[in-house]
């Protein structure tokens, strides 16, 4: 019994060993928190701070409290100075101008092909094709593929576009309603009680109906970009145009009416939250088709036998007469007026004049074929034939010419002044070959 007890002692003696010299090796494999002192770079065992990079350590800390504070200085000043650009629109348009297939280049852009009709108007809106048929409007990018739809019911659409909108009315007795798009979705429709009869669009978004009452002939309801009504303007007069300045802070209207049997026409412009027109001016005898606000700020008038060019007061400054022209068409631009007529009353033989804003010739040529359009971008001038586009520069009367597929309706540019020739059915970028300096071939 004694030894077995001896036995069994040993036996737990060697495992006591055992287990302490296992411990052991793991407390000697386990890593160091505290770094031995042998292992300094002093000598003597003493730590010592480094000057140098002590004052280096001093001065990034430094920056870094500039740093955060400009952070916060910046972030304050651009909420507090943006606040109203900092929207979840703006949001949207800031994700969607990163798709690099917007409307730049022919280079970047290919044929567009969409459902459309004889009756489609066209636009570019923020860099992308405005479609808008009796049943459908559409935003398309440049490669084809659709960035927007909206269902509508127009059956006698126009469209105006400007840098914040795009508005679509129904003009006639229809539907006598609108729309007002952004690229995203339609912020409001409104179905009046009677037609409309005309529109204008500010590039700040706020925009003009024109339509009329069982009182009144003529009436222009003037919102601002929010919707909000601004101001209504009833008169006892037709309104044949309606413009607004680029900013949006100006109102022009030529409206006719009748005096003893004799055409009157009144020109008029009201200012954002005036009482009364900032100028007015009458107009016996002529019959007005269109007035529009050139880019420099005068006013250029289309009779039905004449241009009027006048400054910013309406007062008439330089007049040409078309009294001797037939079928006369003409183009009001931004920066160029563009008229057409007929020299014969058989045949497709035409003039071509383009004025500047103070009324100067800058361009007359005769050209030949059934004219379908005349745009202006900038400094050129075209004119859409049923075969081709003829492009004008102004500055030197060169022209350059491109053939096209027939039963194009409408030629729009893009923001770089790209042409694009627009069909029932698809969209084409027209690209001009530049001519030698020389003028040779």
């Amino acid at each position: 019994m004694t030894e077995v007890n001896e036995q069994e002692h040993k036996n737990h003696a060697a495992l006591d060993r055992t287990a302490e010299e296992r411990k052991a090796v793991r407390k000697k494999k386990r890593p160091s928190a505290v770094r031995p002192e042998q292992i300094r770079w002093d000598p003597n065992a003493v730590f010592r701070e480094n000057e140098y990079y002590t004052r280096i350590a001093g001065k990034y800390r430094v920056c870094k409290y500039i740093t955060g504070a400009l952070a916060l200085v910046f972030t304050v000043v651009m909420l507090t100075a943006f606040s109203s650009d900092i929207t979840s629109e703006n949001f949207q348009y800031l994700i969607k101008d990163l798709d690099i297939t917007g409307l730049t280049s022919a280079g970047d852009f290919a044929t567009i092909v969409f459902n459309g009709g004889a009756n489609s108007k066209f636009g570019i809106y923020r860099g992308e094709l405005a479609v808008v048929d009796t049943g459908l409007t559409g935003l398309y990018r440049s490669s084809g593929s659709l960035s927007f739809s909206k269902s509508n019911i127009f059956y006698s659409p126009e469209l105006l576009i400007s840098d914040k909108y795009m508005l679509v009315y129904d003009a006639g007795n229809t539907t006598r309603a609108y729309s007002v798009y952004n690229s995203f979705s339609e912020l409001k429709h409104e179905k009046l009680d009677h037609p409309i009869t005309g529109a204008a669009l500010a590039d700040n978004g706020s925009y003009v109906i024109v339509t009329r009452d069982g009182t009144y002939k003529g009436i222009a309801l003037w919102y601002d970009s929010d919707f909000n009504l601004l101001t209504e303007i009833k008169k006892d007069k037709y309104i044949i145009s309606a413009a607004l300045s680029p900013d949006g802070s100006e109102l022009l209207l030529a409206s006719i009416y009748d005096e003893g049997g004799a055409v009157v026409t009144e020109l008029m412009t009201v200012s954002v939250g005036a009482d009364a027109p900032s100028a007015q001016i009458t107009v016996k005898g002529d019959m007005p088709m269109s007035a529009q606000y050139m880019e420099d700020g005068r006013v250029t008038v289309l009779y039905t036998d004449r241009l009027s060019f006048c400054s910013a007061d309406l007062t008439e400054t330089t007049s040409i007469s078309f009294e001797s022209l037939l079928s006369v068409r003409a183009e009001i631009g931004e920066k160029l007026i563009c008229v057409v007529n007929n020299n014969t009353l058989i045949g497709n033989d035409k003039t071509v004049s383009i004025y500047g804003t103070d009324g100067t010739e800058l361009y007359r040529s005769r050209h030949a074929g059934e004219l379908l359009r005349i745009r202006s971008f900038r400094d050129h001038a075209y004119l859409l034939f049923e075969d081709r586009v003829v492009r004008i520069d102004s500055t030197d009367g060169s022209e350059s010419t491109v053939s096209t597929e027939p039963n194009a309706i409408d030629l729009v540019f893009t923001s770089s002044g790209l042409p694009v020739v627009c069909y029932a059915g698809s969209a084409v970028p027209v690209t001009f070959e530049e001519q030698p300096a020389d003028g040779t071939d």
